[in-house]
């Protein structure tokens, strides 16, 4: 994990300024039910991140509606970047895992779980931006929540052995 060239301690390239300074035009607004939906969702036993707490933990929010209230204000400032540099700061905390990876070169790769919270935040605005992402990306994107990859992938490879009736498929990987 020290290996500086496999992990440069500085970026390889510096962000652009306007990307850096960028500044949506408007603020996301979290859909209240979908964020419990994906609460309700959340898989047991998985990792409480660097602070320890478990989505078990988050899931007893479920029945006081006035503690979900309360951390859907918290989410939405979140997702907005609007909380204090004091709150944020332990939300960017993760503790991260060495792992043996396999192989030829038998290097160590690091696996990093980020905070709990954080977690079902993100998810949940992937969740809610899906659609739109799935229609911006659809004349060009293969794989994303689609078989579309696959299909088209076996529409070229018939478009290529119609060419040739001696050209054979052996494999495919």
């Amino acid at each position: 994990l020290t290996d500086t060239d496999a992990r440069p301690k500085v970026p390889v390239e510096g962000l652009p300024d306007e990307l850096r300074n960028f500044v949506p035009p408007t603020t996301v607004q979290l859909d209240k039910g979908l964020l419990f939906n994906t609460l309700r969702s959340l898989r047991r036993g998985l990792s409480g991140g660097f602070a320890g707490m478990p989505n078990e933990h988050l899931k007893t929010l479920l029945p006081d509606t006035e503690a979900l209230d309360w951390f859907t204000t918290a989410a939405n400032l979140f997702v907005n970047a609007r909380l204090t540099p004091e709150v944020m700061a332990p939300l960017r905390l993760a503790r991260m895992t060495a792992l043996q990876k396999s192989g030829a070169k038998r290097r160590v790769g690091g696996i990093v779980v980020g905070d709990t919270c954080r977690r079902w935040v993100a998810k949940t605005t992937a969740r809610q931006y899906a659609p739109k992402f799935a229609t911006v990306c659809a004349p060009y994107q293969f794989g994303l929540a689609t078989p579309a990859g696959t299909d088209c992938l076996a529409a070229f490879l018939r478009a290529e052995s119609d060419k040739d009736a001696q050209r054979v498929l052996l494999s495919l990987d």
